[in-house]
């Protein structure tokens, strides 16, 4: 079976080849960070740009190597270190070494020996954290995201010979984009016990590990709710007083903030805020939430898919973010209506409305109505899985939300 090369991700690991600066690779669990390490030193390796002998690895995966302090690792590191060479340092799943930023800044800073240092962690927080204080303008965070559509959709074709994009999308729409469902392809009970087992190891890991819990099971039910309402206004308030009614137990909202943090943190979720046309800001609220895998949502509600239309948004979300647009908010206009995203890259913005059915007249005049107070030129996108593709009088694009995720120029 053919390998998905990541390619974007290893022309943007070149950029920084060779410069003073901690290349930091984040994302969710089993998203591809170690075969892009592998991949990344391949490439160097055939581009003539190093020696193997000039290459260190280390993967803290291996239960051997977790039980290195930070110390030992650096000495370990030290001892095979060439003092006339460039020194490539692949550092997989670092979080795993208790204080591991001691001996990256030891590193880093060594004046006998040349490191480039590449380190990979599912874990965002310990990285923005720990390395942003420790090296302030020093390290830069390379973002994984799962496979995008244009992405799956070639490795099916080339695998599995399906060449129909409506059909191949339908899968992607429930299992997502995570690289280790995709020789599953066909299995759909072995994607969901891999989807499920990623989760359990994400709350284990990256939340439990790191985190004093008090109630385990409330925090379970926060996660599904969160999960479940992908692409609604969430309030903690609400969250707090639903499970009183529910559980007749007390959870108060701070907590549940607290919560909606380290769910972040471990990149379970991403949180989308609302900006405000009447204020000209944004609003200090909890916003929406999207998931960072539309499997990761199916699979917690054992994939029965009762709301296409938040997998729709998520999909955009989570694409919008790796066209690496600087900000992205929901819109809040004058009206009290909603648009779906708001894309600002310096003084550029760009307006999308995601809607899955848009053959109906009724539907086509309630989306199109949401952009009716904004007043600005910028370029306004109404993306659709079903209906007629053209561009209103008003310059309103709308679109196939396919062809749109296949063509990255939009």
């Amino acid at each position: 079976m053919n390998e998905i090369v990541r390619q974007k991700y290893i022309d943007e690991l070149d950029l920084f080849f060779n410069k003073k600066v901690i290349k930091v690779i984040t994302g969710i669990r089993r998203v591809g960070k170690s075969t892009l390490l592998e991949q990344y030193k391949i490439h160097l390796l055939k581009e003539n740009k190093i020696t193997t002998n000039q290459m260190f690895s280390f993967d803290f995966n291996d239960i051997k190597l977790r039980k290195l302090s930070y110390e030992q690792l650096y000495d370990l590191i030290i001892a095979q270190a060439n003092s006339e060479k460039t020194n490539y340092l692949f550092l997989d799943e670092v979080q795993e070494i208790k204080n591991f930023e001691h001996c990256i800044i030891s590193l880093f800073e060594n004046k006998q020996y040349k490191f480039d240092i590449y380190i990979t962690g599912s874990n965002s927080k310990m990285f923005s954290s720990k390395l942003a204080t420790l090296f302030t303008g020093r390290n830069v965070e390379i973002k994984v995201y799962p496979l995008s559509f244009k992405e799956y959709f070639e490795f099916v074709k080339m695998n599995y010979n399906i060449h129909d994009k409506y059909q191949v999308f339908e899968k992607y729409l429930k299992y997502g984009g995570l690289p280790i469902c995709l020789d599953s392809f066909n299995q759909p009970l072995a994607i969901e016990t891999k989807l499920l087992s990623l989760i359990n190891d994400a709350i284990e890991k990256d939340i439990f590990s790191r985190h004093k819990v008090e109630n385990v099971n409330e925090f379970k039910k926060i996660l599904k709710y969160l999960i479940v309402n992908i692409g609604q206004p969430i309030s903690t308030t609400n969250i707090a007083n639903t499970i009183k009614s529910n559980n007749k137990s007390i959870v108060s909202a701070k907590t549940i903030d607290r919560y909606i943090d380290w769910i972040s943190e471990a990149i379970l979720i991403y949180r989308c805020y609302f900006y405000s046309f009447s204020t000209k800001s944004i609003l200090n609220t909890a916003g929406k939430v999207y998931a960072a895998d539309t499997g990761i949502k199916n699979s917690m509600l054992n994939f029965e898919i009762n709301n296409r239309g938040s997998l729709l948004e998520n999909i955009v979300y989570l694409e919008l973010l790796r066209r690496k647009n600087k900000t992205i908010f929901v819109g809040k206009t004058k009206q009290n209506k909603e648009i779906d995203f708001i894309v600002e890259n310096g003084s550029i913005k760009v307006y999308y409305q995601i809607c899955e059915n848009f053959s109906e007249t009724t539907t086509q005049e309630r989306e199109i109505s949401s952009f009716s107070s904004v007043k600005d030129s910028y370029q306004k996108y109404i993306l659709i899985l079903y209906g007629e593709e053209k561009t209103t009088k008003n310059g309103i694009k709308i679109i196939n939300i396919i062809d749109w995720l296949l063509n990255e120029e939009n």
